[in-house]
């Protein structure tokens, strides 16, 4: 062959091949076999990959999209597969493949006519199609249909009879339906069709266990676990069925193996720390979350998890350091914010962890967890409206997750609101049938609504359902003390005890019993007797402090307070008692100091700021209070306790009218139940000249506190503003019966005489 040939045929030959790599259509083509090879190997992200080079060529491209919304699926994404499945049927409607995948993720969302329209596109172009029969069974499940959704089954089963996800199917609605015998029916009938189905071997051994038919369903997980080794649901079924049989010890060794066996997975060497936390034993949960992450240095999840075992055993300073190294590493990790934000829940930063929480769920809007985390900020801000929609949010993504349902219910208590307590209480007993306080606010939700016998049956379910706890016996003798059944109730609160020396609950309530009685010593002394059985119990000198307070003993009270603050350095009330003791027994010099050392040591604790600054009041230091009140505020500018304290300072003492509306306007909306704070917005509210709210707000407080002087008074002021004056007299008057002597009693005798004259 002559060289110019030669040259020609190769110069040809390059052309063609640049040729082909230049073809789109071959390129994407390309791509799209690459990634269904790497899907065929569950080599998820890879595959992701792919298919998006394969659309980068081509947006096109129908089957990429499919392709990619399969692999998102798999790799967790569900929204990023929802969107690319609804670009998969648009592009290409005749796929009816991507059409039952939409409906099923339609049912997923609750987009239950969606799903049905998915169905009946699907119908349309085939009608003998089994799987649109499975979407149909499914989606009437969604409703609770189950009669259709047997009967769609039944249909996917007569076109289809050698399917075993259908006849799957048919057996989890049946055992669901407490058909156990035609469940196990069906579940042998899918393993007959394909003897691998490790979702058929998982059902039938738990049906198995949950009929203790030990010995077959240990074979049915271990069968499961020899064919899929991967396969970490069936290592923990296993551990569970041990663990159910008190088999401790082999449970462990069957996570210890997984760990060993799966250690390159992350959900494999994880997989013996969960299994210390989920039984309790959070020092050696830590201890192998410790060995874990330094070997997988680089897993931010697994630190995020140690993290909150470490808030969980109070260990917070290491918490914050393992929080700060995953911040560090990667700044946008949804779990390290919500921790973060737990973590500054817990040292009352509110403000903060709002902050914090609400850039969380920025990334991660459907956080069960930091909507809860961002509940409680709201609620230490004051905020409970806001408190409770997130709470509500939580419980809607996470009915299971009681932290949430239990706030929503102390907020129920809170607002009188029997319906919401009711419906908490309702999902905590379905949650934990076990657990005793689920019926005592159940019980009380049906108290509010006057319904006696089932308040009482609740009740006594408490103590049937856990006989070894105080909780229930302890809450039934509050009940036995509202129907004045006063022998009753001192049984039951002292069988409470006896279960449980530390059930502070029970002793509260038969200290009150006593005083109700008219018996304070009696009260005091049993006090004294229960904190020589539990003397390291903090709760136990705070109530007996309360007590001498009441009788005046205001050394015995100081004394009693500081014991409780000795044995528990964070127990803020019992400090707030002490302070409150040393000012009614004359020593306020001591009161303050106490107060800003406790400053001093806790700066992130607002409280000591608004007491100190009541002090200085006291004392005539309004100056003082004031500024104390405003670097309360820096810290927090919507701690409602200091923006009430400060407004009405600043009415008195001739401050900004309009700065102290705004405060008390705040401090208001935070605590509107308090009669101090709609007496301060009143004031404010009589200072400006605006006289209707201000009786509406005073009205309100008196509600509460009939017997107050001050709110007598000032609504004597404001009727004598509306020239009302008769109810102005009534009220100056009753304020000078209830405190004849009292710092407002000079002016009150001369608002009388003018009103006569």
């Amino acid at each position: 062959m002559k060289r110019s040939t030669l040259v020609a045929c190769l110069l040809a030959t390059l052309i063609g091949l640049t040729s082909c790599n230049r073809d789109p259509n071959v390129r994407k083509q390309k791509y799209l076999e690459s990634g269904n090879r790497y899907f065929a190997k569950a080599e998820y992200r890879e595959a992701a990959i792919q298919f998006g080079n394969a659309l980068q060529v081509d947006p096109l491209f129908a089957e990429a999209h499919y392709q990619l919304a399969q692999a998102d699926i798999f790799l967790g994404k569900w929204a990023d597969g929802y969107r690319e499945l609804q670009r998969a049927v648009e592009l290409q409607p005749t796929n009816l493949k991507a059409q039952l995948d939409l409906g099923n993720m339609h049912i997923a969302a609750k987009e239950y006519q969606l799903a049905q329209n998915s169905a009946e596109v699907v119908l349309k172009q085939d009608p003998n199609n089994a799987d649109v029969h499975l979407l149909l069974a499914n989606l009437a499940a969604a409703k609770g249909e189950m009669p259709d959704a047997f009967s769609e089954i039944r249909k996917a089963i007569a076109l289809n009879g050698r399917d075993p996800q259908f006849y799957l199917t048919l057996g989890m609605y049946q055992a669901a339906g407490n058909l156990p015998a035609d469940a196990e029916v069906n579940f042998r009938k899918a393993l007959e069709l394909n003897p691998k189905l490790d979702q058929a071997e998982e059902l039938l051994g738990k049906l198995e266990m949950s009929q203790q038919r030990w010995v077959e369903a240990e074979q049915q997980f271990r069968t499961l676990i020899q064919h899929a080794p991967k396969n970490i649901a069936a290592r923990q079924d296993l551990a569970d069925l041990y663990y159910t049989q008190n088999r401790k010890a082999d449970a462990e060794r069957v996570m210890r193996e997984a760990a060993t066996e799966l250690a390159n997975d992350p959900a494999g060497y994880r997989l013996l720390a969960d299994y210390y936390v989920q039984t309790g034993d959070d020092e050696r949960a830590a201890q192998e979350f410790a060995a874990v992450i330094k070997a997988h240095p680089k897993d931010l999840a697994l630190k995020a998890d140690y993290a909150a075992l470490l808030i969980r055993r109070g260990k917070l300073d290491e918490a914050t350091k393992m929080d700060n190294e995953i911040l560090k590493q990667n700044p946008k990790q949804t779990e390290a914010l919500v921790i973060r934000g737990q973590l500054l829940n817990q040292k009352q930063r509110y403000s903060d962890a709002a902050s914090t929480l609400q850039v969380a769920l920025k990334y991660e809007p459907e956080n069960p967890e930091a909507n809860y985390q961002l509940g409680m900020a709201l609620a230490g801000t004051g905020d409970l409206s806001g408190a409770q929609q997130h709470w509500t949010t939580a419980v809607q993504l996470a009915p299971q997750m009681n932290e949430a349902q239990l706030a929503l219910a102390q907020l129920a208590i809170r607002r009188g609101d029997a319906a919401l307590l009711l419906q908490t209480s309702e999902q905590l007993i379905k949650n934990v049938p076990s657990d005793p306080q689920a019926y005592v606010l159940h019980a009380l939700g049906e108290a509010q609504q006057h319904q006696q016998a089932a308040a009482e049956a609740d009740l006594q379910k408490a103590i049937e359902v856990a006989p070894d706890k105080a909780i229930g016996y302890a809450q039934l003798g509050n009940w036995r003390v509202q129907q004045k059944k006063f022998p009753e109730a001192e049984k039951l609160y002292e069988q409470a005890l006896a279960k449980d020396a530390n059930a502070i609950d029970a002793l509260r309530g038969l200290s009150s019993l006593y005083m109700l009685q008219g018996k304070p010593q009696v009260a005091i002394n049993r006090i004294r007797t229960q904190i020589e059985k539990s003397s390291q119990n903090s709760d136990y000198y705070l109530l007996l402090s309360t007590l001498q307070a009441r009788q005046e003993d205001w050394v015995g009270a100081h004394n009693s307070a500081k014991k409780a603050l000795d044995l528990n350095p964070n127990n803020v009330d019992a400090f707030m008692l002490m302070g409150q003791s040393d000012v009614a027994g004359g020593s306020i010099g001591q009161a303050l100091a106490e107060t800003r050392e406790w400053m001093q040591k806790n700066p992130d604790d607002l409280r000591p700021y608004v007491l100190a600054g009541s002090l200085e009041e006291s004392q005539g230091n309004w100056a003082d209070a004031q500024q104390l009140y405003r670097k309360a505020l820096d810290k927090q500018p919507d701690y409602a306790p200091a923006a009430n304290n400060l407004a009405y300072s600043l009415l008195e003492h001739g401050g900004n009218t309009d700065v102290a509306l705004s405060l008390a306007q705040a401090a208001y909306r935070a605590l509107p139940n308090l009669p101090n704070v709609a007496d301060t917005l009143a004031w404010a509210y009589y200072h400006k000249g605006t006289y209707g709210p201000a009786v509406d707000l005073l009205q309100q407080a008196l509600n509460v506190s009939p017997n107050e002087a001050t709110f007598h008074y000032h609504l004597g002021l404001i009727y004598e503003k509306k020239n009302d004056v008769v109810n102005a007299r009534k009220h100056f008057k009753k304020a000078l019966e209830i405190s004849p002597k009292g710092p407002d009693a000079q002016q009150i005798r001369k608002a009388l005489g003018s009103l006569s004259s």
